[in-house]
Formats: C-alpha cells, structure tokens, sequence
C-alpha cells in the first residue's frame, strides 16, 4: 500500500494552519513526519528512510513531494521566510481526503503531534519543534534517555545553519534537559 505523501504533506500544512493559525517551511514537513516515526506510531512511515543531516531529519521522498507542490504552494511571509500553504483549489479535495476512513490513523497521528506542539515547552515554535525532533532521534539511536550521553551526541551533531556549528551550539544543556524530562512523559 503505497503512501501518496502528496496527500500527508498537503494534509499536514491544512491542519496545522486549521489549528495554529499559520503556515511553516519545508523543515517543518520533515519533523512532522520524522517525529511521528521516531514516536513509532506508524509503521508504514518505514519506506520514508530518514537520514541524519546537518539541518536534521532529512527525507528525500518528502523533499520531491514538497518540490512538486501538487496541492501545496509556496508562500512568503513579511521576513522573507519561505512558508509552504495549501493550494486553496485543492481545499475541497483535501478536506474530503482529510475526513476519509482509510486516512483516519494518519490524521490523528498528525492532531497528536500539533498537540505537543501545543505544549508550553514547545509553544508551535520551529526551534522547539527542532529540538523535539533531536532530542527524539538521539533517544531512539542511543536507547537512552541519560543527559550526558545524548547532549555527547548532539555536541558532534554538525550543523548548517548560520552561527552553529553542532545542535549542541544551538540548543544548551538546560533546555536540552527539559526536553530530555518532557518526551519521558509522553
């Protein structure tokens, strides 16, 4: 059964904006999938092979799919920043896809994850959201949740994003921790 991540994608930008109010980058996309992944809540995720990259979990079937744009667009918000919306002539087709039965799971799984997001650790910030996806990714590969040993792999995490040089730049012990203490609960 193969997944039309043309679908995921455009569903996923429809109910983030249906619920937050606003509209996020390509990035976003990623973590969304990757999260759901790392949390196993899916495993027909398992064909999407997500590689650890300096920007992040990274998948190149979900890049293709955003360079398609088939029920999604580009948009610009006022700081430049690139954002991806819902191509409003799909919105009919999307909702429907978005109700159907067989995409009940996938739907639920993305409300689950904008609920996290909700969180006050988090509060639908992309960089809380980055962290998240980190802090989770070195969980599942190290199998632990011990500060030292993941804050170890995110210090030799290479980055490239302007003024870090590893995720350990970008995110510091403390907020690490808490994300550390937030993801044991869930």
């Amino acid at each position: 059964d193969q997944l039309n991540f043309d679908y995921e994608i455009a569903a996923i930008v429809s109910l983030t904006f249906q619920r937050f109010q606003r509209n996020y980058g390509k990035k976003y996309i990623h973590k969304m999938f990757s999260n759901i992944e790392l949390l196993n809540t899916i495993p027909v995720f398992k064909e999407l092979a997500f590689e650890e990259k300096g920007w992040g979990m990274f998948s190149p079937q979900i890049r293709n799919a955003i360079e398609a744009q088939k029920f999604i667009k580009f948009g610009e918000l006022k700081n430049n920043q690139k954002v991806l919306e819902l191509n409003f002539k799909h919105f009919k087709e999307i909702s429907a896809w978005i109700k159907h039965e067989d995409n009940k799971e996938f739907v639920l799984q993305v409300n689950d994850m904008l609920a996290i997001y909700e969180n006050p650790i988090i509060n639908k910030k992309m960089d809380s959201i980055e962290l998240f996806n980190t802090v989770l990714e070195c969980i599942k590969v190290l199998n632990t949740y011990e500060f030292q040993a993941i804050y170890k792999k995110m210090e030799n995490w290479e980055m490239v994003e302007e003024g870090y040089a590893t995720k350990a730049d970008k995110f510091k012990p403390a907020e690490t921790q808490a994300m550390i203490s937030f993801i044991k609960e869930i």
